[in-house]
Order: C-alpha cells, then sequence, then structure tokens
C-alpha cells in the first residue's frame, strides 16, 4: 500500500511564521480503492513544541541507551491531525507486508517529524510509522539542475579530524567492507580546511564520484555564515552550506538559458550527510535568505540526499562507530548492486531484522505485516535501546523511481482524481496524459464544451507565483497557435 502525505506549514498574509498546519493523506491499496484521508487543521506552534520536546527525548534515549519516548511520540501525534490515518492503518485490510510513504513538506513544516509517530500494533505493542516501510521526504518545489552522473560504484568519504579518530576508523570499517564492491577515495577534513585546495577537492568530490559520505559534527553557527560540517577538531574554515551554494550551479539561472545552450555538469547522484542536523537549514538573517539543506544539494542535481533533522547522540565512541559503520555497510553494499533502490536500500539497513534472513546483529525491531485484525507484530516491536538509524530519511526533488518510465504525479489531491469529478465548472473525462508534475484530463463544462484540464501535483499547488507563470504559459501558447484558444481556468480548486 502506498500513502502520500501532506504537511502544509500556512502563515496569514504579511505573517513572519505559520499560524498553523494542514494535513492531508491519500492511501492507494495494492488492491482496491483509493481512499483520501483528511487530516485535521492544528495550531502550528503547539506541533513545533511537540517536535521540539521529541527531539530532546530521543537524543536524551540515545545518549542513555534509554527506549523510544512513547509518551513524546504520542503527544507529537496529537499535534500533527494525523489521528485518521493512524486509526485508518489500524482497520482491518487485505495482506501485505510494508507500507510505502511520500510525505510533502513546505520550508516550515519540514521540520515536523511525522516518520517518528508511534502506532498501537493490533498484537500487542507499538512500532514506529517509519519502520511500517520505505519513505521518502520531498520539500516545496526544487528547481533542479539537470545533472551528468559521475562513473557507477565511485564513492568519496570525506571525514572530519578529530582527536579520538572515530569517524577516521568508520571510514576505514567502510573501506575494508566495501573496497571490492566499490571504488572509494577518502579525504581528511584538514584538506579541506585548506583555502588553496578546498575548490579543486570540492569539485573532485562531488563531481567525480557516484555517491559521497560525510563524516563528522555539524558546525552551527546563528550568524552571517550559517551552518555546515566540521572538517577539523578545532573547526577551521568549516564547510559553510552558503559555501556550496556558491559552489554548486545556480538552478534558477541555469533554467534561464535556453536548453540548447545549457550544458549539464557532472554531480554526486547520492549524498550521506551523518551528521547532527543536517537536514535542517540557515534561518533568514540580515545579509542571508533562509535555505533548506535538502533543497540545496537536490537543486544542484543531487537524486537522492540522506540526512537528518535531529542531533544523533552515541551513548560512547564505541557503540556509536559500530553502529554508524552498520548502516553505512549495509546501505551502500546495496546501492552498489542496485543503484536506483536508493529507498528501499535505507529502509532495509535502518531496519535489518525485518527482512526474511537471519537478524544481523542491527536494531531488534520484529518483523510487522498486515492481516486482517490490522498491523500485527512479534511482542514489543519499539526496539531498545532508541534506533539511532530511524534518525535518517531520504529527500528527493519529486517523484523518485518507482518503477521503469512511471511519470504519473501523486499525492492527496492530484492522485484522488477521477473520472466524474468535478474541478470548478469542468467535469472531468478520461485522462489525457501525465507528467511528474500535473495530470491533463479531457473535460466537459458547463455548457457543453469539450475542453483539456490540467490539474498540478499537489507541491505546485499552493505556489503563490503559479498565476503568473500559467498567465505566461498561456501567452507563449497563443503566440505558437493563434487557431486554438488556450485560457486558465479560474478559481479552480479541488
Amino acid at each position: 500500500m502506498k500513502a502520500y502525505i501532506t504537511i502544509t506549514a500556512i502563515s496569514p498574509p504579511d505573517a513572519n511564521e505559520p499560524d498553523y498546519i494542514n494535513p492531508t493523506a491519500f492511501l492507494q491499496p495494492d488492491a482496491g480503492a483509493a481512499q483520501v484521508v483528511p487530516g485535521k487543521a492544528c495550531p502550528w506552534l503547539p506541533a513545533l513544541a511537540a517536535a521540539a520536546n521529541m527531539r530532546q527525548a530521543m537524543g536524551e534515549a540515545l545518549r542513555t541507551g534509554g527506549g523510544y519516548p512513547l509518551d513524546e511520540g504520542l503527544a507529537m501525534l496529537g499535534t500533527l491531525g494525523l489521528d485518521g490515518l493512524i486509526a485508518r492503518l489500524q482497520q482491518p485490510g487485505p495482506g501485505r507486508e510494508a507500507l510505502s510513504t511520500k510525505y510533502i513538506f513546505n520550508y516550515p513544516s519540514c521540520c515536523l517529524m511525522p516518520e517518528l509517530i508511534p502506532l498501537e500494533l493490533a498484537g500487542g505493542g507499538w512500532a514506529l510509522l517509519d519502520s511500517l516501510g520505505p519513505s521518502f521526504r520531498t520539500i516545496d518545489r526544487v528547481a533542479c539542475e539537470h545533472a551528468v552522473r559521475p562513473p557507477e560504484k565511485t564513492l568519496a568519504i570525506l571525514f572530519q579530524e578529530s582527536g579520538d579518530r572515530v569517524f577516521e576508523h568508520i571510514a576505514d570499517a567502510v573501506c575494508e567492507r566495501l573496497g571490492a564492491e566499490l571504488s572509494i577515495n577518502v579525504y581528511r577534513g584538514g584538506e579541506l580546511a585548506n583555502p588553496r585546495r578546498r575548490y579543486d577537492l570540492l569539485q573532485e568530490i562531488f563531481r567525480r564520484h557516484r555517491a559521497v559520505i560525510f563524516l563528522g559534527h555539524s558546525h552551527e553557527d546563528g550568524g552571517a555564515a550559517g551552518g555546515g560540517w566540521r572538517l577539523t577538531e578545532a573547526n577551521e574554515n568549516p564547510l559553510l552550506m552558503s559555501e556550496l551554494k556558491t559552489f554548486f550551479p545556480p538552478p534558477q539561472e541555469a533554467a534561464s538559458r535556453p536548453r540548447l545552450l545549457r550544458r549539464p555538469r557532472p554531480m554526486a547522484e547520492v549524498v550521506f550527510a551523518n551528521c547532527c542536523s543536517s537536514a535542517m537549514g540557515d534561518f533568514a538573517g540580515i545579509h542571508r535568505p533562509a535555505h533548506s539543506y535538502p533543497n540545496l544539494f537536490l537543486g544542484a542535481g543531487v537524486r537522492f540526499f540522506i540526512a537528518t533533522s535531529m542531533k544523533v547522540w552515541w551513548q560512547s565512541p564505541e557503540s556509536g562507530s559500530q553502529e554508524t559503520q552498520r548502516l553505512l555497510v549495509d546501505f551502500f553494499s546495496r546501492w552498489a548492486a542496485e543503484p536506483d533502490g536508493v529507498i528501499e536500500h535505507l529502509y532495509r539497513a535502518k531496519y535489518p531484522s525485518l527482512q526474511d534472513e537471519q537478524d544481523r546483529g542491527g536494531l531488534q525491531t520484529r518483523p510487522m505485516f498486515e492481516t486482517a485484525t490490522g498491523w500485527v507484530g512479534a511482542g514489543l516491536a519499539l526496539p531498545s535501546p532508541a534506533p539511532a538509524a530511524a534518525l535518517y530519511q531520504v529527500y528527493c526533488p519529486g517523484e523518485p523511481s518507482e518503477g521503469p518510465g512511471r511519470r504519473e504525479p501523486t499525492g492527496a489531491i492530484v492522485s484522488g482524481l477521477a473520472r466524474g469529478n468535478w474541478f470548478g465548472r469542468y467535469e472531468l473525462l478520461d485522462d489525457a496524459w501525465a507528467s511528474p508534475y500535473a495530470r491533463t484530463f479531457q473535460a466537459r463544462k458547463q455548457d457543453g464544451s469539450h475542453h483539456l484540464v490540467q490539474i498540478l501535483a499537489d507541491e505546485w499547488q499552493d505556489d503563490p507565483q503559479i498565476g503568473c507563470a500559467l498567465t505566461s504559459a498561456v501567452e507563449h501558447l497563443r503566440k505558437a497557435a493563434p487557431a486554438i484558444s488556450f485560457r486558465p481556468a479560474p478559481n479552480s480548486r479541488c
């Protein structure tokens, strides 16, 4: 079963922060009718506070070796307005093994963490929503640079140099375990901290390798410089995300050039940022606009960005090193064999005992599946100690490959439309065509005339600039085909 969950933070006009969140879910069973599950609009500040409490409680559980903070998880569920979705998942249904989920956020709401919601199992105990199946995130509308991919099975590892050498040991372990499957180059943070070599090494790391791993601590700075990645123990010349924003090609400028004049550049396909708060962003300041780290990488042409919006605490350097090694080796060994299966690979690496094979020494979760009585598992499914691997999520620019040739857009709004639905003054008839961004229907207006109606995918529904963009597109169509009447449908909302 596939689920599409949209969580949008809504801001009043001229407001500095959102006022409430508007969640919606769309469920597409493997067989049977699809179902839209409306969410409940919830105030923004309680949702934000519950997410902050969850971060703190989860961090404490990771640091002390405690179990998942169930009370904070239930409190977070109550502020996200997804009670209807959880109730639906607990209803009887046909048997299936996993729930595949796409989460759609706008920039303010991406700090929320629905993946860590607890789900009560019919057979007793609880499970993370994240553990029910593979999932990925999208944020806003990302203007993506078209990229040429470097050679397959090439991996660059950039690690922060530190006194305990823990990140160096992890890099060495990954090389030892995967050296036969991948061509791996390792870069010390001190090399990149040298201003004279920095640009050339960035070119080498991101443009000559299919995948990139960063191992280290995050550099957090609320000043004009913003945050980034630490490279050395003394934190000399950290690699700032604002610097990478300058290094990467600006997709907006590239998009303004004629397509025939664009020259695609090589760019890594997968970036795994193994550090605290690697999926957050820089707040707006006097000298800079706000920007999202995931959108920064995705906009530069990275296809899959793997990161976390939380601090990753280790109970000890040894335990943290072992868990990080296991996660990276498991994930990249799968990726080496099947590069397109990143979303599935990360899920399997995060929850290895959900496989049919023997437990591989990782998280002690139990297999979960859906039967006629709902989701069940063998005993308490929430792992203890709390799983650091569960904090990592995959970010994609839109629709990753869910199958060869798949082009249909997905979402709570656009996927729920069918023949016979009314869209404004138009009755939808048969599908005409689809792209990752919209569905186009043959339609009949109330006066009996026939038209083509194009309905945007959910991520584009609330774009404040879409009206101007559509008007401009209509003008171009009118000039190209003056004999045909083109016009946008006014005030058309689902």
